[in-house]
């Protein structure tokens, strides 16, 4: 059963313009709604998202080692060539406090530069003054944005 009318393909090429249109106009209209029902879904259920996000991540990891381990390597050189030369020895162990704090606290404490080794319009350093120890969710929620940028 088509949900257009009249029900058949050739109506659809006839219309196409409009029906794409239309529906662009509605999902504009209708993006901040769905946006504000995501989210409080997710302020509801925080534990059972979280959990399904886990249980779906670790899956995916695992029928995808391919790209995992591509995108291991992608951020691996990326970090080592955002590594400046010039960075004394006391300053690369601050570096590595970083991590052990975030570790020490537990897995849901993340290292974020503060601003993205491959942001898309600036590009930051691996150094101890770009670094901060933040929570998991909130740099996974950051994403890749620079923080004047973050939602």
């Amino acid at each position: 059963m088509s949900r257009l009318p009249g029900g058949d393909a050739e109506f659809y090429q006839k219309n196409k313009d409009k029906i794409r249109a239309k529906q662009k106009a509605y999902y504009e209209a209708t993006k901040e709604a769905r946006k504000a029902k995501v989210r409080e879904y997710y302020n509801n259920n925080k534990e059972k998202v979280q959990l399904k996000n886990r249980i779906y991540g670790s899956q995916w990891k695992k029928d995808n080692k391919d790209k995992v381990n591509a995108a291991t390597a992608r951020r691996r050189a990326a970090r080592l060539s955002a590594t400046p030369k010039w960075l004394a020895d006391t300053e690369l162990k601050e570096i590595d406090t970083f991590y052990k704090i975030a570790q020490w606290y537990s897995e849901d404490m993340h290292v974020d530069h503060i601003v993205p080794l491959q942001g898309d319009n600036v590009c930051g350093l691996h150094v101890p003054w770009n670094l901060q120890v933040i929570p998991a969710l909130d740099n996974l929620a950051k994403g890749n944005l620079h923080v004047s940028n973050a939602p």
